[in-house]
């Protein structure tokens, strides 16, 4: 998220949202162009028969299948931009797999206010001066999905997940290719990764979900351990958009339960 998973960028910028408010109603959003163009084949004629092994070529680009797989935790601290606020906001997040089961902490603070979110066995949860909310619908079912692996990719490589493939393709966009896949989880919620044709990196995620709806963009990719990731998102919602810049990841800590609450 983000590391790759996406999601829960959009966790944080939500939080960051509620508990630290709104500074009046936000502009018209920057939108990146909603449909491409697609076109009829790949110039090189590879990869788009075989939609599997190419996530796995483009997943060596940021350190290979195994290297993603072997993430059992991270932390990170990251500073949040939002459109509609002068000040920024200061971040931590930690995400923990056990087996069978993951963990999400996010501590937000900025203005003097602190909140946070925590995402569990027991569901998603947000944390703020008047107590702790559950949060079900469609935001839960996404966010499901992007804590469950910490590259969107592992999901689609794994048969027992049930994740069906709707299209794989390249397509033109904003002057350049890029390949397109989009697939359907068995719950319905729906997953579109854009990757850059010439670098194989991954440029856009989208997942969206009986109205609900969030999309990345990524940049600024730099290494960390044996992996790559952005340090630059940007985070498209209803609401407008939200930069996270990531200053500092730590991977496979030894993080005990309840860091924050």
């Amino acid at each position: 998220m983000p590391l790759m998973s996406a999601l829960w960028y959009a966790i944080l910028v939500w939080s960051g949202a509620c508990l630290l408010g709104c500074a009046g109603p936000r502009p018209d959003p920057p939108y990146p162009p909603s449909e491409p163009s697609p076109i009829s084949a790949s110039p090189s004629g590879d990869s788009l028969q075989e939609p599997i092994a190419w996530l796995r070529r483009a997943l060596n680009t940021t350190g290979g299948v195994q290297a993603w797989a072997s993430v059992r935790s991270y932390r990170q601290e990251l500073e949040l931009e939002r459109s509609a606020q002068p000040q920024n906001h200061d971040l931590v997040l930690l995400w923990v797999r056990y087996p069978g089961r993951m963990r999400l902490e996010v501590a937000v603070s900025g203005d003097g206010a602190q909140g946070g979110l925590l995402f569990n066995a027991e569901g998603l949860f947000l944390h703020g001066p008047q107590g702790r909310q559950r949060l079900d619908g469609p935001m839960e079912r996404v966010v499901r999905w992007q804590l469950a692996r910490p590259r969107p990719e592992l999901l689609l490589l794994e048969p027992q997940g049930g994740w069906r493939l709707l299209a794989a393709e390249l397509i033109q966009r904003d002057g350049g290719l890029v390949y397109r896949l989009q697939a359907q989880a068995p719950d319905g919620v729906e997953l579109e990764l854009l990757y850059s044709a010439a670098t194989l990196l991954l440029e856009e995620e989208s997942w969206r979900a009986s109205g609900y709806s969030v999309r990345y963009r990524y940049a600024d990719y730099r290494p960390v351990g044996p992996l790559r990731i952005p340090h630059q998102v940007d985070v498209y919602t209803q609401e407008g958009r939200d930069r996270l810049r990531v200053l500092l990841t730590e991977l496979n800590l030894e993080l005990p339960e309840g860091l924050f609450w």
